[in-house]
């Protein structure tokens, strides 16, 4: 892993965290059953973590192969997310660990988080700069 895709990575996740913050914020004041929906958030941020890693790895390894072994790759690579993502989603629904819309808005977290990632960059790098003068 390179050290700029490193910081990217990081920029995203902290923007799943903030992104997820602002959602159970907004969440406590609706919702009567506020562990159930923190609980549900919590899961699905941490599915949209996940798949962050996981698209990280399998785009890495598509830009070493050749063109169209590399778009099946990316095809497959999206249904895996995409398979695991709803079996989990089924069984939390199932076992009543979770439900649908709280742990909907933690996955959805991943595009606030990718809209955000150069305001959160930026923040960032203003934070270190004024640290090391």
């Amino acid at each position: 892993m390179r050290k700029k895709d490193n910081k990217i990575i990081a920029d995203l996740i902290i923007g799943i965290a903030v992104s997820g913050l602002f959602f159970l914020l907004i969440g406590m004041v609706w919702v009567s059953d506020k562990w159930l929906y923190a609980r549900s958030l919590m899961i699905g941020m941490l599915g949209a973590a996940g798949m962050v890693i996981h698209m990280y790895y399998s785009l890495n390894k598509a830009l070493d192969m050749e063109p169209a072994r590399a778009e099946n790759h990316v095809r497959i690579s999206y249904l895996q997310r995409t398979a695991v993502l709803s079996l989990l989603f089924a069984a939390g629904v199932y076992f009543k660990i979770v439900t649908v819309v709280p742990c909907f808005l933690g996955v959805m977290t991943l595009k606030t988080s990718a809209y955000l990632q150069p305001y959160i960059n930026k923040w960032i790098v203003n934070r270190l700069s004024k640290t090391k003068d």
